[in-house]
């Protein structure tokens, strides 16, 4: 799977989210689905940068390939705008495609 204009496509988008996914705030995925949906239905345009981009190993008693991954992010549409830090834990599956489990 590619990032490449995911964010046109909200099924797309969705997959790189894990199902058991929460948000810091406490959001489950299927609030966090719908309130996607919605956002995607009336924000066609939106310009989202990502820079300064860290990826970190992140140990786990499981022992899965988990990584927290930081960056900047500005995010512009035209009802909601975000400058700030995003952070990630993401899953590296077994078949090399990414799950996000937490996001802040």
């Amino acid at each position: 799977r590619s990032i490449k204009n995911i964010f046109g496509d909200i099924d797309k988008y969705l997959s790189f989210y894990d199902t058991s996914f929460k948000q810091i705030n406490g959001m489950n995925f299927k609030k966090f689905k719908v309130r996607k949906t919605r956002i995607f239905k009336t924000a066609k345009d939106k310009k989202i940068k990502l820079y300064n981009i860290n990826i970190s190993p992140y140990s786990n008693a499981q022992g899965k390939s988990l990584f927290r991954i930081t960056m900047d992010e500005d995010y512009q549409a035209r009802y909601y705008k975000f400058k700030g830090i995003k952070e990630l834990y993401v899953e590296l599956k077994t078949d090399g495609n990414i799950s996000i489990l937490i996001e802040d």
